[in-house]
């Protein structure tokens, strides 16, 4: 059939979904200083009309978010690069969180 199947090669180191607690946050550029980029990556949480989040709790959550954001194209660590934090009266908070994600190798 033709098929070529290659038996001794490894395969590469793939993360769970859920190794998103081993990627690390930071916004100290010197920690990703000589690492290699991996991507670009945004994560936004909202908050909801009952008025019982907290813009704290909502930058936690998008933290969350972009950490798992980041376990999924192997990263090791992401730098955040810039923060929008929306909290208007009468309007629904939300916060967004941009980033770079980082690898070791």
């Amino acid at each position: 059939t033709g098929k070529v199947e290659v038996l001794n090669e490894t395969p590469p180191d793939m993360h769970e979904v859920g190794d998103y607690r081993k990627v690390k946050v930071t916004d100290d550029p010197a920690e990703v200083e000589g690492l290699i980029e991996v991507a670009k990556l945004e994560a936004k949480s909202e908050g909801s009309d009952r008025g019982y989040s907290t813009p704290k709790s909502l930058e936690r959550s998008a933290t969350i978010v972009l950490r798992r954001k980041a376990a999924l194209v192997n990263a090791n660590i992401v730098l955040i690069t810039d923060k929008n934090v929306y909290v208007a009266f009468e309007e629904i908070p939300s916060v967004t969180l941009y980033g770079t994600a980082y690898s070791y190798r």
